[in-house]
């Protein structure tokens, strides 16, 4: 399968006419809840519900608010609440700590994003995503006002997140440039054989993602966007290419969850002069070095091989001596 020029300029228009459409919108228990038939993508968008309920509950006793929160917000999505923010205790506290404080901010947030369009655009990358990589997505989407904790990002069995309190979500913009790579996760964690959460498999995961989503964007992002690192940063890491792959061998096989994290965090920095989440760009290098050695379409055998396979095939390895 070829991907052209002209067929991702096709998709990209073809996006911005679903953007512009006019929405369709149809109501599950009063929280837009839209299945995307084929595609295997469920979309659950708590915002506006929220919204409306916080307004209208916000001077009620502690007691009887908490209780109209938990059942109306919590309870029906406690799989994804549990993931994201932990029990009813804790997402209540949040809620009277915090939220309720920031609702002015969240209703200004709102009128920036239209979360129907953002919809729209969902299902159209999710069908160019298809098309590009060969397989369908599949999960659920919330988006919701959060704790803050990330912008766009993957909970367990397939579930995805877009907090629009994070300070990373200014506009429908700073949303839709993410979305490819996030599809792209929730397509590998369905294609890719059994392994344990390696350091290993968490890096080509995220490399992966950012080098199907440069490609899916043609021109419209650089290689130190799809990273989310500033361009000098990125020149820095290709700079010391050897010594930043490097960092790779000693932890590759390792599951610590806290090994796995520094990798992939943008507050650790293995070197002062480093930016941080350098996972990304070393998992970034091995696909690139995979595809150098294999054809320029041999990407998409990422999604079906073990990680152990692709670094090896990658030639990584002999890198680092």
């Amino acid at each position: 399968m070829k991907t052209t020029a002209h067929f991702i300029l096709w998709s990209f228009a073809f996006i911005m006419l679903v953007i512009n459409g006019q929405a369709k919108e149809t109501q599950a228990a009063g929280t837009r809840e839209k299945p995307d038939g084929a595609s295997g993508i469920v979309w659950f968008d708590l915002s506006g519900k929220q919204l409306r309920l916080m307004e209208q509950y916000q001077d009620l006793p502690a007691e009887e608010r908490d209780r109209i929160m938990a059942d109306s917000i919590y309870h029906p999505y406690a799989l994804m609440w549990e993931g994201y923010i932990g029990p009813p205790a804790s997402f209540l506290n949040w809620k009277n700590n915090t939220a309720f404080g920031e609702l002015g901010q969240y209703k200004e947030k709102a009128a920036r994003i239209d979360t129907d369009s953002l919809h729209r655009y969902l299902d159209s990358a999710v069908a160019i995503m298809k098309t590009l990589t060969g397989y369908a997505a599949e999960g659920k989407w919330y988006v919701f006002f959060g704790p803050k904790w990330t912008n766009l990002g993957g909970l367990s069995g397939g579930i995805m997140v877009v907090d629009l309190a994070n300070i990373a979500n200014q506009d429908m913009q700073d949303i839709i440039r993410a979305i490819p790579h996030e599809i792209s996760h929730q397509i590998y964690a369905r294609t890719t054989p059994d392994s344990s959460p390696t350091v290993l498999e968490s890096v080509i995961n995220e490399g992966l993602a950012c080098y199907v989503s440069y490609l899916f964007h043609e021109g419209r992002t650089s290689i130190a966007n799809e990273l989310n690192y500033r361009h000098e940063e990125y020149a820095i890491c290709r700079e010391r290419d050897a010594e930043v792959l490097a960092l790779l061998q000693p932890y590759a096989d390792s599951a610590d969850g806290e090994v796995r994290t520094r990798f992939r965090h943008r507050g650790y920095r293995f070197a002062e002069d480093l930016p941080g989440a350098i996972g990304y760009y070393i998992g970034f290098r091995i696909v690139e070095e995979y595809v150098k050695r294999h054809g320029k379409d041999s990407w998409r055998q990422i999604y079906s091989l073990h990680p152990q396979q692709v670094l090896e095939r990658s030639g990584v390895p002999a890198m680092w001596q």
